[in-house]
């Protein structure tokens, strides 16, 4: 660790000295970073969003308000910064900066070197795109080994790829618990990655995607890909890549199936029959916590006709026995699960936290009472609306969307108020996706088919209602939230439910 700090000593007097009069971007590993607050120069110094660069490199964040410090923890390290103080603390030793950390516009702004390198991540400055990158210890291990990479068997990479988690073993990230593991980016498999099942995960409190996809084939004219399969999770999903299939992850990271010993049953996920879940008569239950739950359980290539799907509501029967055999996939939403002697194997456990801190600076008690009660006004109005033939409603497009956010924008009047409509925004994407893509017009159908079986329109009814209930329940939750992260949390449960579950859709019988 002495080796480490003497060596962040003498490069951290390097600083950047450019011209404030273009944009500068950020990007963490090839990935842009968007931030409220962009980087900019302070006295010849390019100074950048702390909390942004910390949790990039998978650093957890903590703002004290009273002493004015920012914390940041990766594994052993420990870094302390104060505004208005050029002396930041290294696991406890003093590192002296050419400038010192400010709040700009609620956000705690500081040298992009020494936030960065602090973690024993690299910095570069590309004069050309007016960029900041920076390099986790990880992606470095990746990048130096990659031209080797592609004349080595799938094998070779997998070792090179373990190797290089050694290098960054000082994260908090959960996918380093793991010896092997994919984080996010593009991977040929054969190549990049073996053929094999893996457990995709999603980030802690984000919501995951994977797209598999071919070389050769009928390309999609959307993403210019022969698609395969993708999906959006909030926990997990489970995948079979095959050699020469490419696969992109989003926010994810893959872990080979072999080396996950169990999945947590609690949470809203895809479960394996025989190593996750018990083989047998398994029941899955309606948690009372949720209106709503959903179940699929069945072999990949089953039809749905093939599968046990169900959406579990009160008023249709809010349970439902599956015959689970090894090998089977079975994803759940909201399901308290118990085995064949009707005991509880798992109970569901709504998202009722997160590790979150929200942007430093910001107070809660900022948004003032009329401010707020406009927002939560009209958000109660979205969902008070819902009813099967008002789903073409303008309030329901993309465009009256925009609108309001830019009507909610103009009016605030500090950077918390901001924050508050920013949050409300993306609750209101996850709840007008819902929306839009419910086939609300089947409730006037005699019989409707759906995933696989025929229903009553009183059944699609009830599974109707059900789901307006759990966005009153999710929309609650964000207008009675005391804090940032409650509204956090209120808008990943949209977002959980608008990716794990499938729409209220099927086709009219008679």
């Amino acid at each position: 660790m002495k080796k480490f700090l003497l060596t962040a000593v003498f490069v951290l007097a390097l600083a950047f000295s450019v011209s404030a009069e273009e944009a500068i971007s950020l990007d963490i590993d090839g990935k842009a970073i968007s931030c409220d607050t962009p980087p900019q120069i302070i006295d010849g110094r390019t100074m950048v969003p702390v909390r942004a660069i910390f949790e990039g490199v998978g650093a957890s964040v903590d703002w004290n308000s009273d002493t004015k410090t920012i914390t940041g923890k990766l594994g052993p390290v420990n870094v302390i910064m104060t505004i208005d103080s050029d002396t930041a603390l290294v696991n406890g030793s003093a590192v002296q900066m050419d400038c010192a950390p400010v709040i700009i516009d609620g956000r705690t702004l500081a040298p992009a070197r020494y936030v960065a390198e602090s973690f024993g991540c690299k910095v570069s400055w590309d004069g050309e795109k007016r960029t900041v990158s920076i390099a986790t210890p990880l992606a470095s291990a990746q990048s130096s080994a990659e031209k080797p990479m592609q004349d080595k068997s799938a094998e070779a990479v997998t070792e090179k790829i373990t190797e290089a988690t050694t290098a960054a073993e000082t994260t908090t990230h959960p996918m380093y618990a793991y010896k092997t593991y994919y984080k996010p980016g593009t991977y040929e498999v054969g190549k990049d990655m073996p053929a094999g099942e893996y457990v995709v995960f999603a980030n802690p409190d984000t919501i995951g995607y994977l797209y598999k996809y071919a070389r050769d084939g009928v390309i999609s004219a959307e993403s210019g890909k022969r698609y395969i399969y993708s999906n959006y999770f909030s926990y997990n999903d489970i995948i079979s890549l095959s050699n020469e299939d490419y696969l992109d992850l989003s926010s994810a990271y893959a872990v080979p199936t072999d080396e996950v010993d169990k999945l947590d049953l609690s949470r809203n996920g895809t479960f394996r029959g025989g190593k996750d879940i018990s083989t047998g008569h398994i029941t899955f239950k309606k948690s009372a916590q949720t209106p709503i739950a959903y179940v699929d359980a069945g072999y990949i290539n089953d039809s749905e006709a093939q599968r046990t799907i169900a959406y579990l509501v009160k008023d249709n029967g809010d349970s439902v026995v599956a015959n689970i055999r090894g090998g089977m996939l079975i994803r759940t939403f909201g399901c308290d699960i118990y085995n064949a002697n009707l005991s509880l194997i798992k109970a569901y456990e709504p998202a009722g936290s997160n590790d979150k801190n929200t942007d430093a600076g910001l107070k809660f008690s900022d948004v003032s009472p009329a401010f707020k009660n406009e927002v939560d006004t009209y958000m109660l109005s979205l969902v008070n609306d819902i009813k099967p033939m008002s789903l073409n409603a303008t309030k329901y497009t993309s465009s009256y969307q925009k609108k309001m956010y830019n009507e909610w924008t103009s009016k605030a009047g500090n950077q918390a108020e901001k924050k508050y409509a920013s949050l409300a925004e993306n609750f209101y994407t996850h709840l007008r996706d819902c929306v839009t893509y419910t086939k609300g017009e089947l409730v006037n159908a005699g019989t409707i088919s759906t995933k696989g079986r025929q229903i009553t329109s009183i059944e699609f009814r009830n599974m109707f209602n059900a789901q307006k209930d759990y966005f009153s329940s999710a929309l609650s939750y964000f207008t009675k939230g005391g804090s940032f992260e409650d509204l956090e949390v209120a808008v990943y449960r949209m977002a959980q439910y608008r990716h794990d579950v499938p729409r209220l859709s099927g086709s009219k019988v008679n």
